[in-house]
């Protein structure tokens, strides 16, 4: 628990953003200039590969939850998620540039080829991306500090697609032996660098990110009830729909900008400029999303900045082809707008929490498969759709293009764009009410449960001699059945197994003879061991944490020797009802395991003191 308080360096948030860097130095590549080296060096046809640009992300629509799914279940010494950083960077380095070998020309077994390193290529990144984005969750549960990490995972995949943008037609045109634009030699010599330079890049964020927010419930959830968790998530599906429109709109554009720079701008030196002006404004803009976002929320600095892409891209569209300034303008409008991108990562974070909050189950890599996802399809999508409208307007490979295929580039590369961009900031402005009061909210309960089941755990750890023992009710009121406690976390038993009272007085007491063990610095949880070896749970309402200690009164100390019905403190049944909160007192065994049963003796109406609970010692 105490790591999960340290705050994060700043060189350990400087180089987690280092990963998105060496990311874009094989995937950026990939995105932006595979499309045109499929159509006009390979020879394929738009349509073959439009085909597979769709098919590569269909299958990830199944492969990125999986890889999600079981990167959350990993245990390993470098955790969760770090391995497959470490093993999965080289092998992804590999097909990064095998993507640009063409050794079977533009006939079938050209196109299987293409097809096998693309898919190949895609499953490798989804392996290293999504566990490399869930660690943000899980590397602090500061909100600030989550921010932060995004934000620099922003600026470094701006900076790496500046990198990118701006030398590979350089770098592609050095090794084109003197052509004008550039040949396959080009293409794959760029690829083979920047898999190089990634790799060093890679590792280094393996080695300095470090994972420390665990998971309330630590017991193995089944593949169905993780999908049935994320799905049932309506967060992450309102986000989900957000980043499919935006990274439809963006992958996209990157992968078509070439054909519109090239054919309607007419000059192929001017892609290192324009690609690279969005990812400068991208970076700069980067730093501004933690003050951004502290001053006016995450959902309205989202929604703005998408709505002002927009409109970047509408500039853009309306512009003459011959207006190269007014065209510039638009780029630079349209990248430094782009400082949403760490927003919805954030977001991420703040749907996770709040499954795990709702229902006790935490799917970080799951949940962050979806932007993954989103990217692909977007990807997918924007460039197969983008090529599928070139080919029926009559696009022609290093050809003068006619008037109609000029206005269908400009079409697929800015207005349709355009119009998903806007999409998006409706989405997020009419849909997502996760505010950052309600998450503060949710962070001081999930950290209240998370310190229960450290202690859980730490019970667990060290197996006592118990015997059987009888607990009486520490409160008077309503039994409740453990199943039927409004809070998904305690009904499922993953803080130990019991009751719930719903109160009828505000006076709490010993439910067994023992020493109080922990006191809640609220007054809102008292553990106990008794002298028989029961570790005991009282757990006074639901969420009540948030309500900082007040109307609460603590009557012992941690270390105190007490009797069965000796008060322990009091609490203000009013005052938690006027706040809207559940006054139930949860009553668990956390050493539950050691018994061969956690009986309920009482379902009705109980006074302090009456028989609750019956433990019995499993037979030697």
């Amino acid at each position: 628990m105490d790591n999960q308080k340290q705050k994060l360096s700043k060189f350990s948030i400087m180089m987690y953003g280092m990963g998105d860097l060496a990311s874009q130095f094989v995937w950026t590549f990939v995105g932006t200039y595979l499309t045109v080296y499929y159509t006009d060096i390979v020879g394929l046809a738009p349509a073959a590969v439009s085909a597979i640009m769709l098919g590569a992300r269909l299958f990830d629509a199944f492969n990125d939850p999986v890889m999600g799914m079981i990167a959350e279940r990993t245990e390993s010494k470098w955790g969760r998620f770090r391995p497959y950083i470490l093993f999965g960077s080289p092998f992804l380095a590999v097909f990064s540039v095998l993507t640009f070998t063409g050794p079977f020309g533009n006939g079938s077994a050209g196109v299987m080829w293409a097809a096998f390193t693309y898919v190949v290529a895609g499953m490798l990144y989804t392996l290293v991306n999504i566990p490399y984005g869930a660690m943000a969750a899980v590397m602090s549960s500061d909100e600030n500090e989550r921010n932060s990490l995004n934000a620099f995972r922003s600026v470094g995949m701006n900076v790496g697609m500046i990198i990118v943008n701006s030398l590979s037609a350089v770098i592609m045109l050095a090794f084109s032996g003197g052509s004008k634009v550039a040949t396959q030699s080009g293409y794959l010599t760029t690829a083979v660098i920047y898999a190089i330079i990634s790799l060093p890049i890679f590792y280094g964020v393996f080695k300095t990110s470090k994972e420390v927010v665990k998971p309330i419930r630590s017991e193995k959830v089944s593949f169905g009830t993780t999908i049935k968790n994320v799905l049932g998530n309506k967060y992450l599906m309102i986000l989900l729909v957000i980043m499919i429109l935006q990274m439809t709109a963006f992958m996209g554009r990157i992968a078509l900008t070439t054909y519109y720079v090239i054919y309607c701008l007419g000059a192929f030196t001017l892609i290192a400029l324009l690609m690279t002006l969005p990812s400068i404004g991208g970076a700069v803009g980067s730093f501004l999303v933690v003050p951004l976002v502290k001053r006016f929320g995450k959902r309205m600095v989202l929604a703005i900045s998408l709505l002002i892409q927009g409109l970047g891209l509408l500039l853009i569209y309306f512009t003459d082809f011959s207006n190269i300034p007014m065209v510039i303008v638009g780029h630079v409008i349209y990248g430094f707008s782009g400082i949403g991108f760490p927003i919805t990562l954030t977001m991420v974070a703040d749907a996770v929490d709040y499954q795990e909050w709702k229902t006790g189950v935490r799917t970080d890599g799951t949940a962050y498969a979806t932007y993954g996802l989103a990217t692909k399809v977007g990807n997918a999508v924007g460039a197969s759709v983008g090529v599928l409208v070139l080919g029926a307007m009559g696009y022609q490979p290093n050809a003068q293009q006619t008037e109609t295929v000029l206005n269908g580039i400009n079409l697929v590369v800015n207005l349709a764009p355009a119009i998903l961009f806007i999409l998006a900031a409706l989405v997020t402005f009419v849909f997502w009410n996760l505010s950052e009061k309600r998450m503060e909210e949710i962070h001081f309960e999930l950290e209240d449960k998370r310190t229960i089941r450290a202690k859980v755990d730490q019970v667990a750890e060290v197996p006592s001699d118990v015997k059987d023992e009888k607990l009486y009710a520490p409160v008077a009121g309503q039994v409740i059945a453990l199943a039927d406690i409004k809070d998904n976390v305690f009904a499922s038993g993953a803080l130990g197994l019991g009751v719930g009272i719903k109160p009828s007085a505000n006076l709490l007491v010993a439910p067994a003879a023992g020493e109080v063990t922990t006191i809640a610095p609220t007054g809102h949880v008292y553990t106990l061991r008794t002298d028989s070896g029961a570790e005991i749970l009282l757990h006074i309402g639901i969420n009540t944490v948030n309500l900082g200690g007040k109307g609460f009164a603590k009557m012992v100390k941690v270390g105190d020797k007490v009797k069965a019905g000796d008060q322990l403190g009091a609490f203000d049944r009013e005052l938690i009802a006027e706040e809207k909160l559940d006054d139930t007192v949860m009553v668990l065994v956390t050493n539950a395991a050691e018994y061969a049963e956690v009986k309920d003796l009482n379902t009705a109406q109980v006074a302090n003191g009456d028989d609750l609970l019956l433990l019995k010692n499993k037979e030697a």
